[in-house]
């Protein structure tokens, strides 16, 4: 009897004190042993790690934006939905989307420029741009949300049902896995100070924003509009510092021999443009000068030399000299009948850049030109002295130089061997433009031939530009026509960003699917 009545209160005791001290609740115990660590949230490759030091840099040539190309659409596809490019500027209107959380949408007047998708999960971000591309049926904010998904670290696995099944659409069964076992956990509010109170004020605050944007992709009742004001910064964003691009820069594609330019109308919708040059010739001599230029309808600038007058010297850059020039001739061909031709004899000069030894026994060489043309020439005489506007001419070579440095170490990453030739022969090859341009400076700028002279030196700068990484190591055998027409370069949008130069602005993605 005893032992039943003690056995009796010890439950009553048991019951009331269950009733005084509270359990911990289920959930908050789950999400205890949910937590990430601060390794997993501070170490290894982040998502996304492209930014403007990927990009080969604004380029020398500018061209009007206002000039409209032909429609990228009527191009044929490749199987993976690129565009499979030809000579001309070409362009569209497509889908856009924001490749930085956390940053401020574009302005009016940034500049973006192409680099190509890198870090942890840049194959998974760039096989949801290419799907966007192929399912029309799947809305763009459902596209932009897994995205922004992928970049905050989420699992898939904790997403709404609806945006798992497009990341099943989307993605290979090896993708989502990826980011299931790899992907982080919530961090409530009331652990953030115990989790991230040592770490600095900098990495706390991209942290909890990261954290923020996966606590609201996660949640069922979020709309699109609640994820965007956690995704995308209010206001103006802080002025760019050090490189930067102005809005309509062409940048030069690091896997093609092509051009692109970027016109975004905030992140969502991005008119692009893409300039795919005509094969140039471009013949040096054994000093590394400019003495053909030559286009493949057999119009053509030749230079001669005049030996006679010593080459100008640079005390400050013994690298650096000048040449006077003793005949310009300018070939236009016609449909019909003999070429026009003009001369322009004993006016202008042009620098030369020298960096690199080179065996005189060889012409060095970016293209193997075409022998010169036998035609009677309407002669052009003009007087004036040598090495005319020296200060000025010099202040312009110290900007090429400094452009070609910063070119010839991004290409140099492109490259199996190395060189500084063909870094020296493009900027030669500006020199010439600009003294040429200098030479015909007080002529009638409207006459046809001339036009057509300065249009193909441009145009000549621009193929030499883009063909640059692909150009050997040594100077080519001069029996061989170097080098042959590049492949029909492809342009799939999926497989690279634009980048701005202010790490507070958005990257952003470009999909095949029209705007």
């Amino acid at each position: 009897m005893r032992l039943a009545l003690g056995f009796c209160l010890a439950v009553i005791v048991e019951t009331a004190l269950a009733g005084q001290i509270p359990s911990i609740p289920k959930s908050a115990d789950t999400v205890l042993r949910k937590l990430p660590s601060v390794d997993s949230l501070t170490k290894g490759t982040q998502p996304l790690t492209t930014d403007f030091d990927d990009t080969i840099g604004p380029v020398a040539f500018k061209t009007d934006p206002s000039v409209v190309g032909k429609k990228l659409t009527d191009l044929p596809r490749a199987a993976d939905g690129g565009f499979m490019l030809r000579p001309g500027l070409w362009e569209g209107t497509f889908q856009g989307y924001c490749l930085a959380p956390s940053t401020y949408a574009p302005g009016s007047g940034d500049g973006y420029l192409y680099a190509p998708l890198k870090g942890s999960r840049a194959d998974i971000i760039s096989t949801i741009l290419r799907g966007a591309g192929t399912h029309a049926e799947i809305p763009q904010s459902k596209i932009q949300l897994l995205l922004w998904a992928v970049i905050s670290r989420s699992k898939v696995s904790d997403l709404p049902a609806d945006q798992r099944q497009v990341a099943t659409t989307l993605l290979t069964a090896d993708q989502i896995k990826t980011l299931n076992s790899e992907g982080l956990g919530l961090i409530p509010p009331s652990e953030r100070s115990r989790l991230l109170g040592s770490l600095p004020a900098a990495a706390r605050k991209s942290i909890e924003q990261e954290a923020d944007l996966r606590d609201r992709l996660q949640r069922t009742s979020s709309t699109y509009q609640d994820v965007e004001r956690v995704a995308i910064l209010p206001g103006t964003p802080p002025p760019v510092t050090g490189p930067h691009a102005t809005r309509g820069q062409w940048s030069r594609a690091p896997d093609g021999n092509y051009f692109v330019r970027y016109f975004p109308d905030g992140f969502s919708r991005m008119r692009v443009q893409v300039l795919v040059p005509e094969a140039h010739h471009v013949r040096f001599d054994r000093l590394n000068r400019v003495v053909l230029i030559e286009d493949a309808h057999g119009n053509k600038t030749e230079t001669e030399y005049d030996e006679s007058i010593a080459p100008l010297t640079m005390p400050q850059d013994r690298t650096l000299k000048g040449y006077a020039f003793k005949l310009i001739r300018i070939t236009s061909a016609r449909a019909s009948g003999p070429p026009d031709v003009h001369e322009l004899k004993d006016k202008g000069w042009t620098f030369v850049q020298s960096t690199a030894r080179r065996d005189p026994a060889v012409v060095p060489a970016i293209f193997n030109g075409f022998a010169p043309p036998a035609a009677s020439p309407a002669r052009w005489q003009e007087g004036g002295g040598r090495f005319e506007h020296l200060q000025e001419r010099y202040e312009q070579a110290q900007e090429i130089k400094e452009r070609y440095d910063y070119y010839s170490e991004r290409i140099d990453r492109l490259r199996e061997h190395p060189t500084a030739h063909s870094v020296d022969q493009l900027g030669n090859l500006e020199h010439y433009r600009d003294g040429t341009k200098a030479a015909f400076g007080d002529l009638d700028s409207q006459l046809d031939w001339l036009r057509e002279h300065q249009e193909r030196e441009n145009a000549a700068l621009t193929y030499a530009t883009g063909v640059i990484s692909t150009l050997p190591g040594t100077p080519p055998p001069p029996d061989v026509d170097y080098p042959p027409q590049p492949p029909t370069p492809e342009y799939l949008p999926s497989t690279g960003a634009a980048v701005p130069a202010g790490r507070s602005r958005q990257r952003l993605g470009t999909s095949s699917r029209g705007s």
